[in-house]
């Protein structure tokens, strides 16, 4: 009798505790892309690579890694964004000057837009 009663309670709680989980883990998912955009850095695109990785079960990231120069030094920039259907990789080639908008941590800069520059005529 008690067992009729304690395991589907077992169940139903620990599949509450996971809908949570789940609902959390997306929350913070989405909100990746939200960098502060605190300082630029502007330069010529020297490398740039973007992979897949994965977040939490069924939620990817695309994390794209910008190698950056202008005259004085080179950056490191990642620019993190959630996989989803409308996700479009970035426009930026292999020599291509851009302006990035976001914050450092560390010795990394974390993108939060990236604007390429148009030439002037």
């Amino acid at each position: 009798m008690v067992t009729a009663i304690v395991i589907p309670a077992l169940l139903i709680y620990f599949y509450w505790i996971t809908r949570k989980e789940f609902a959390k883990q997306r929350t913070k998912w989405k909100s990746l892309g939200s960098i502060k955009l605190e300082a630029r850095v502007s330069g010529e695109v020297c490398h740039i690579a973007t992979i897949k990785k994965r977040y939490f079960y069924n939620y990817f990231l695309m994390v794209t890694t910008i190698k950056l120069r202008d005259q004085h030094r080179s950056y490191t920039i990642v620019w993190q964004q959630p996989f989803t259907e409308a996700w479009d990789p970035p426009s930026i080639q292999k020599g291509d000057h851009v302006h990035i908008y976001g914050a450092w941590n560390k010795d990394v800069f974390y993108a939060g837009e990236v604007q390429k520059d148009t030439p002037h005529d």
